[in-house]
This record gives C-alpha cells, structure tokens and sequence, in this order.
C-alpha cells in the first residue's frame, strides 16, 4: 500500500511538471491555459503584497478579447480603439453590462514565441526571453508588467477586483498578444 501511494504521488508530480513544461503549439495554440497561468501569477503578486485577489469576470473577458482582436487586426499596441463604440477599456466593458463601472484598467503585452523577446525590468537590465512553454510566455507577459509602472500599478491596485485576460496569436509573427482588464463595480 506505501509503494501504491508513492506511486500516485510520482505520477501526480510527473504529470504537473509535465504540464508546467506544456510546449507551445502554434497549430493549436492553448488560449485558456496562457490565460490562467497568467492569472494566477498575477493573483500570486497581489497575494505577496497582501492584496485580495482578482476574480475572474465574463465581461471583463469579453472587454479584452474585444480588444485583443482589434490589436491583432492593427498590428500594433495601443490602449484606445479608433472605433467610438470601442474606444477606451471603459466603453468596451460598457458594452457588456449595464452594472455601473467605478474604476477600469487594462494591460496589454505582446511577446514572442521561439525567438528572442527583450524588455527592461526596473532595474534597467535587459531581459532577454525565447519562450517554448506557456509557462515560460505567461511568466515573460507577467515580467513586462511588473516592471512597467503603470502596468504594475493595475497589478497591485486594491480596488480592483475582477478581471478578465485574453490572448491571441499572430502565427506569421510569431508573436502573442495579452489583453487584461481590471474592473471595479460600484456598490448598491
């Protein structure tokens, strides 16, 4: 029975690290897993600075999948959209509910996959990243942010607490885009 029960925990310890070391597919690339991997790096920063983490919430989903895909049309990275419907965080999460906003935010990145990716971290030191994994994307997404200020600011801002990530893939590019919406409801 000791032996059965080593063996499970083998197994079960294989089969994370397996999945941690998940490579990336650009033929079926895995959207949900990069999502909540970075979800839950980014509730692990909330949670070190003694922040209550974020929920995940459809609309701010939808808010930046809307958005995710008006950035992989552009090809490029901006916070506004040049459609009025669409045009700041705001109105895209007004689009998808009628509960009144307090405070909106959102963080994009993009990243590529199998070459080279460099940012600055905030010390000044260049990063450089080829990521293969999803755990190695999610975690290179993550490091643009915190060493953004305004991108970090989003991160750890107590009021937020919903949030919704999407990502989208540019095959031609190799490249992967990140949107995160932040949200805070008013309260009845």
């Amino acid at each position: 029975m000791k032996w059965f029960v080593i063996l499970i925990i083998v197994l079960k310890s294989a089969t994370v690290f397996a999945q941690s070391n998940k490579l990336i597919s650009i033929n079926n690339f895995d959207y949900n897993y990069l999502n909540q991997l970075i979800h839950e790096k980014i509730n692990s920063i909330r949670f070190n600075s003694n922040i209550g983490e974020l929920d995940k919430n459809e609309v701010a989903k939808k808010a930046s999948q809307n958005h995710a895909n008006y950035l992989s049309k552009q090809r490029k990275l901006t916070h506004y959209q040049k459609n009025t419907k669409n045009k700041t965080v705001t109105d895209r999460i007004d689009n998808y509910t009628d509960k009144f906003i307090c405070a909106a935010g959102e963080n994009i990145a993009q990243s590529y996959i199998f070459k080279p990716s460099f940012y600055n971290n905030n010390k000044g030191h260049r990063v450089t990243s080829s990521d293969s994994t999803y755990e190695d994307l999610a975690e290179t997404i993550v490091g643009i942010w915190v060493n953004s200020p305004s991108h970090y600011k989003n991160i750890i801002r107590p009021e937020y607490e919903l949030s919704g990530i999407s990502s989208i893939i540019l095959p031609d590019q190799l490249k992967v885009i990140v949107v995160q919406v932040f949200i805070k409801l008013k309260r009845d």
